[in-house]
């Protein structure tokens, strides 16, 4: 007797890629969340402008945006939009991160999400 749990339909990544876009989310908001607490101490001030923070908020709006859009878009614009994403996002998290350990744990969550979520997309069948 199998019984195996499946989270989403054999051939139909969309709620796996929508889920796993949330864990990517909330980890983002997590390590934002700590560094806020932990404040600048150890690390230089950098001097933030509403313009950079505009373009901290664009980014940021690509797991929010992914959520959905990962539900709903056809299986070829899905592709190349979760594959975009995952990159800028990875690139976000890298290039944007600190050194503190709470940063680095959960920048390697994001990643290993974003990891998944590429090897999701690579493994997505044409239904035709």
């Amino acid at each position: 007797m199998n019984k195996t749990v499946r989270i989403t339909a054999p051939g139909e990544p969309r709620a796996l890629l929508s889920t796993l876009w949330i864990a990517v989310l909330i980890n983002i908001l997590s390590a934002d969340i700590f560094s806020f607490m932990l404040g600048a101490s150890g690390e230089a001030a950098v001097a933030v402008t509403p313009w950079i923070m505009f373009a901290f908020a664009l980014v940021h709006e690509l797991p929010i945006a992914m959520i959905v859009l990962s539900r709903v878009l056809k299986r070829k614009a899905n592709r190349i939009l979760n594959y975009v994403a995952a990159g800028v996002t990875a690139l976000y998290i890298t290039a944007g991160g600190s050194a503190t350990p709470h940063y680095i744990f959960f920048a390697l969550a994001e990643l290993f999400c974003l990891f998944f979520v590429v090897m999701t997309t690579k493994k997505w069948q044409d239904a035709a």
